[in-house]
């Protein structure tokens, strides 16, 4: 666990992203509770990374070849070809917050779906080891 800590070292947000309530307690992993409304959240939800060449992707399960999450909470979608066979760039994704988690929307079959970003990144995590 002491690894885990020590890199977090440095990257401690300013205020809660939630209420912007500047009191925040550490936790362990890389966690934060603010004091004011109780809510607890990752460290990428509040500050970008410092460089994203460092930043890794994973294919969603389910839908790998189509889109990817980051551990910074990021969605994007990957270039592919349409049925005319034409090309359609990959780009990122929005997110958004809803319920004190973020979110994103993402097309299966025509039809978009609401996915929870950070369920998405432990999937991935779970089916890449």
């Amino acid at each position: 666990m002491e690894s885990d800590n020590q890199t977090y070292i440095g990257l401690r947000p300013k205020n809660c992203p939630y209420c912007r309530y500047h009191q925040l307690i550490p936790n362990n992993s890389g966690t934060y509770t603010c004091l004011n409304c109780y809510i607890t959240f990752l460290l990428s939800v509040c500050e970008p990374p410092r460089n994203y060449k460092e930043e890794i992707w994973r294919d969603i399960k389910g839908m790998e070849g189509t889109y990817q999450v980051s551990g910074y909470m990021r969605v994007r979608s990957l270039d592919r070809l349409n049925r005319a066979n034409r090309r359609i760039s990959g780009r990122l994704l929005a997110t958004y917050r809803k319920n004190n988690e973020i979110y994103c929307s993402l097309q299966i079959k025509k039809r978009p779906k609401e996915y929870n970003v950070r369920k998405l990144w432990m999937q991935a995590s779970e089916s890449n080891e």
